[in-house]
């Protein structure tokens, strides 16, 4: 039996799109209903124009200031998705 992966995007805070087409999202998520997560993501496109979710990036020094200048709201969206 196969699981379903569900993917919610609860807020983007950048987003950069790569040479080859693809993207890449520092953003806000919740993976199958969990608690949401502040991640990097690189995503691509299938063969029909679909975006899908690829590998997990590391953070740079722009993705911290972007981090840094969005902290309040990054904290309580963090907080406030977690507890309903």
């Amino acid at each position: 039996m196969s699981r379903s992966i569900t993917c919610e995007t609860v807020s983007v805070l950048n987003e950069n799109k790569i040479r080859n087409g693809d993207i890449i999202r520092l953003q806000i998520v919740r993976w199958n209903n969990g608690k949401p997560m502040l991640e990097k993501r690189k995503y691509w496109f299938n063969d029909d124009g679909e975006e899908r979710p690829g590998k997990s990036k590391g953070l740079t020094a722009q993705d911290f200031d972007i981090i840094l200048q969005n902290s309040d709201n990054i904290k309580y969206v963090l907080e406030a998705k977690s507890n309903g």
